[in-house]
């Protein structure tokens, strides 16, 4: 294993995900969270310059092999699903099989913890630094989310609730025992093109998203309109 895939699996493990080292000459890492084996290392994604191989979920069982109705959309289905762009991600075909290997680190971090319903801030970036990966902002982001207003959140959120304006799901409700609201607020008027301060009226402007739909959003330049996400939805 390159230091660099190592320091990913302890980040990982910071994140209650387990590396359990397996197969007959104990070269591959399967990595687990609670009962379910959730993703792989071996020699084939380190040859493949990957980071991860995505353990899918097959007819209700764990299988590393691509479900059949995945096997011709699966780039579009983690690029729409999670938000990560396309060229993180590479296909591997082999013996009727097709196996998925994540390339990029911030990639691999954003699809499993999504998976395990954790939350991850939107801005979160994997970094190398002195050949360890640690969780990093990028710097222009960060300060755009400090200028961001908190009584501009609250009142979206007084004004629509904590279940996502999209797709109508509440994560405190869904998620059993979830101490926690889970939400983001979503700017239909994106901040990121502004010039500089604005006024702005956040229950005209701002809806809340489950994190869900909020990738979904983002996942073209320009973003997606909440109309459009929920048309995908059928709704």
């Amino acid at each position: 294993m390159s230091s660099q895939v190592v320091s990913l699996l302890e980040l990982l493990q910071r994140h209650g995900f387990r590396p359990i080292v397996t197969g007959s000459a104990n070269k591959t890492v399967r990595i687990h969270r609670g009962k379910r084996n959730v993703g792989y290392v071996n020699s084939t994604v380190l040859q493949r310059h990957g980071v991860l191989g995505y353990h899918f979920a097959a007819h209700g069982r764990a299988a590393d092999a691509c479900p059949e109705d995945w096997v011709e959309n699966v780039i579009e289905t983690f690029v729409t699903h999670y938000g990560i762009a396309a060229d993180a991600l590479d296909l591997q075909r082999a013996a009727r099989r097709t196996y998925l290997i994540i390339r990029e680190p911030t990639a691999a971090l954003k699809v499993l913890l999504q998976d395990a319903g954790v939350a991850l801030p939107d801005d979160t970036q994997v970094v190398l630094r002195n050949e360890k990966y640690v969780e990093g902002r990028i710097s222009d982001v960060t300060m755009r989310r400090r200028e961001r207003s908190r009584e501009a959140r609250a009142a979206c959120l007084a004004a629509y609730g904590f279940s996502c304006y999209v797709c109508g799901v509440n994560l405190r409700v869904q998620y059993v025992g979830l101490a926690i609201e889970v939400i983001h607020v979503h700017h239909e008027e994106p901040l990121a093109g502004a010039p500089g301060e604005r006024e702005f009226d956040p229950v005209a402007t701002t809806k809340p998203v489950c994190p869900n739909c909020h990738a979904v959003i983002h996942a073209r330049e320009p973003s997606y309109s909440i109309t459009e996400v929920r048309a995908m939805l059928g709704a």
